[in-house]
């Protein structure tokens, strides 16, 4: 994550923390500073245990990568966010793969069974 989304996500998470305040806040960066990164399965057999294996696998680094997750030892509040952010464009990913494995079975043309690609998003 950049530090200014870093920064925007600590203070809301300090915001929500702060006893006595129930609200939730949602913190959402502009369009152009969200990280994505589309991924190809054209060149994995959809149909097969193998072929989805490994599409979740590109989508696993995907999402570390366009949530900035590191290995360093960093802040909580960083570390907490860049976990859920993690996780939700892991679980988007996850279901984005489970679409296409219906899509296959059912023989539905898309725009992502077709393109052969799907996209992962800082969420």
């Amino acid at each position: 994550m950049n530090t200014s989304l870093k920064i925007a996500v600590a203070t809301a998470l300090s915001v929500v923390a702060m006893p006595g305040h129930a609200e939730r806040v949602t913190v959402k960066a502009p369009p152009d500073q969200v990280r994505t990164m589309r991924i190809s399965y054209a060149d994995l057999n959809m149909s097969s245990d193998e072929g989805v294996r490994r599409l979740t696998m590109r989508a696993k680094g995907a999402a570390r990568w366009v949530c900035d997750v590191s290995e360093a030892s960093l802040p909580i509040a960083e570390e907490q966010a860049e976990q859920r952010c993690f996780n939700a464009s892991f679980a988007r990913a996850r279901n984005d793969i489970a679409m296409v494995q219906q899509q296959i079975r059912t023989n539905i043309a898309s725009n992502a069974a077709s393109s052969g690609a799907i996209e992962v998003a800082q969420r």
